[in-house]
């Protein structure tokens, strides 16, 4: 009966289903109709199906003859392509396939974006004419070798965009193969990490400088932690105290015998309101040589 098909119909897909029936019978459609629609089974899955549908008489009266494919499989093959696409196009790190010869296949709009070159432009060209590529840990042969050896290759590359500037990036390239498990070519996942080197670069600048003042000055610096463990100590502190750095060290102040009178517990009255966030008074205080 009619109402039977009607309520394995998706709610939401009902009325469409009932338009295409509806236009069938008063003739505003193709004799042919063709369309797809979500169905409710008994165990309450939802299924995708495909309907070839035509007017007929039968016993004197329009009726319709249809055809009913559970295409859900398809659908889902449909839905994960068109997921996995618009993964590719959302993305930050530029995604570009190409085959055996380089000729670029793929390119998403991170790629456009970071190299500077759209997709119109590179579709079918071979990427050494648009990205020139430098190995500062490595080179081109050893790289190549190890990607068709171990079907995979990751690390840090110059390249060069569309001005002609240079871009660090991070690259992860790996081949494909089709279903038979022929090689067929590669895919390249590159991240531009130009600001994280500049920030790297940054710090280390910034840490040679520190490191140069704590070496060059002509006053002692001690570095150590809380329990009064001594951690680092510049040039100044050797000549002034006359131990050794390897000397000092690892050692602890109260163990060194370097205060004079209560020179020890000045330092452990600064140790408190060291952690108590409090800011120790600066003071003078006299010290022992190591050689007395």
């Amino acid at each position: 009966a009619p109402w039977r098909v009607l309520r394995t119909i998706h709610p939401d897909d009902k009325e469409m289903v009932m338009d295409h029936a509806r236009n069938r019978q008063t003739g505003l459609q193709d004799d042919i109709n063709r369309y797809q629609y979500r169905a409710i089974k008994k165990n309450g899955d939802t299924i995708w199906l495909e309907v070839y549908a035509k007017q007929i008489t039968y016993r004197g009266k329009p009726a319709d003859l249809g055809t009913v494919i559970d295409i859900t499989d398809k659908k889902l093959a449909e839905e994960s392509v068109e997921y996995q696409a618009k993964l590719v196009e959302d993305v930050s790190d530029a995604i570009i396939s190409t085959d055996l010869d380089f000729n670029i296949i793929t390119w998403n709009k991170a790629a456009e974006s970071i190299y500077g070159w759209n997709e119109e432009e590179t579709i079918g060209e071979n990427i050494r004419d648009f990205i020139a590529i430098e190995y500062p840990d490595d080179n081109e042969e050893d790289v190549m070798q190890q990607l068709f050896e171990e079907g995979f290759w990751k690390g840090e590359v110059i390249q060069y965009n569309r001005d002609g500037l240079p871009i660090n990036i991070l690259s992860s390239v790996t081949l494909i193969e089709d279903i038979t498990g022929k090689t067929t070519g590669a895919v390249a996942m590159n991240r531009d990490i130009t600001e994280r080197k500049k920030a790297e670069e940054k710090i280390r600048e910034s840490e040679e400088k520190y490191r140069m003042l704590f070496n060059n000055a002509p006053f002692a610096i001690v570095l150590f932690n809380i329990d009064g463990y001594i951690l680092d100590c510049n040039k100044s502190t050797t000549l002034i105290t006359g131990y050794k750095k390897k000397e000092l060290i690892g050692n602890n102040f109260k163990d060194l015998n370097f205060y004079v009178d209560n020179g020890a517990s000045n330092l452990e009255e600064r140790q408190d309101k060291i952690e108590t966030g409090k800011i120790p008074i600066a003071r003078e205080i006299l010290l022992y040589r190591k050689d007395g």
